[in-house]
């Protein structure tokens, strides 16, 4: 590890957020990051995080719960700060979401890990939420826990925040519950609209006129530093924070800033019949009610702009493997 650094744990670290919020730490503390399988049975776009990572000295540990132990990992590496940015995510609204199995995974070694935490005097503990687990998304959204939704990727991760938070405050640690909105950028999944975008594509969207408080996701990553910076001088915080960009924009104008920054002719499908918002995202606030915390987020236009710079410096060499 390197001397005079911090050392941050992050539980699933090759997801969107995980892997963009590793890259930035890294410049500031030793990261280590789990990983669930082994290297040959990630896919390319996981391998490619892998090997950005890796140039960027952030280091990796197996951890596939609850085979391996988490109390063991923690034993090893006493961090300053913990981040638990995983949660399984397939058939995620559904009744194939195997409920009872995650809960299991997710809630394994809880109890122990935050006594062993406490001993090793962490600095913050911070959870990954999301805007899914709000109940009524045609209310007002605010920063604390909500009644659980209906869906159960939503009612889990609400119970998950709760379940931390609680033994958070048992063990007199700081805590922060950061919910996030819309998050976007480079590498993501390929189901994403920004892949499809940047892969020229024919786009199809469902409703151009949807509204969304997209969030670059280098701004997230640039959020939980600040929290971090903060909970390092605070003393049994509690903080439940939800992360998004305070404008929300329609989807059409997000494409067409995308084709204008990109200088591309994506051939763009709107569908004549506007389906409902099934997913509204409320209006949330940048800053939590108790405490003044607020973060600066680039405009979509200036955000594409860093993204095309990333491209062309940092990832094109995958995009173009790929094509």
């Amino acid at each position: 590890m390197d001397s005079g650094k911090k050392t941050i744990l992050i539980v699933g670290i090759n997801n969107l957020v995980g892997f963009y919020l590793s890259v930035h730490l890294s410049k500031n503390f030793q990261v280590i990051g789990t990983c669930s399988r082994n290297m040959n049975q990630y896919n390319k776009l996981e391998k490619y995080r892998f090997k950005i990572l890796k140039k960027n000295s952030v280091k990796f540990i197996k951890y596939m719960s609850p085979k391996d132990s988490l109390i063991k990992i923690i034993k090893k590496l006493k961090p300053n700060i913990f981040i638990f940015n995983t949660f399984i995510s397939k058939d995620w609204n559904n009744e194939k979401f195997k409920y009872g199995q995650i809960k299991k995974i997710l809630f394994h070694e809880l109890n122990e890990s935050m006594n062993l935490l406490k001993r090793f005097k962490c600095q913050a503990i911070m959870v990954t939420g999301s805007s899914e687990d709000f109940k009524g998304r045609n209310n007002e959204i605010l920063e604390k826990f909500s009644d659980p939704p209906n869906n159960p990727y939503g009612k889990l991760k609400n119970l998950l925040g709760k379940k931390i938070s609680l033994l958070s405050k048992k063990n007199n640690l700081n805590f922060a519950y950061l919910r996030l909105f819309s998050p976007y950028g480079l590498l993501d999944k390929k189901h994403k609209i920004t892949e499809q975008l940047i892969k020229n594509k024919v786009v199809k969207i469902k409703n151009p006129n949807v509204l969304r408080n997209f969030t670059y996701v280098k701004d997230i990553a640039k959020s939980y530093e600040f929290i971090i910076n903060y909970l390092e001088n605070s003393n049994n915080e509690s903080l439940i924070i939800n992360i998004s960009n305070n404008r929300k924009i329609k989807m059409k104008f997000f494409v067409s800033s995308f084709k204008d920054v990109f200088n591309t002719n994506i051939n763009t499908k709107f569908s004549k019949i506007f389906s409902k918002d099934k997913y509204y995202y409320g209006n949330p606030s940048l800053k939590n009610k108790n405490k003044i915390i607020s973060f600066n987020f680039y405009n979509i236009k200036n955000s594409f702009k860093d993204m095309y710079e990333d491209l062309k410096n940092e990832y094109e060499e995958f995009y173009s493997a790929k094509k």
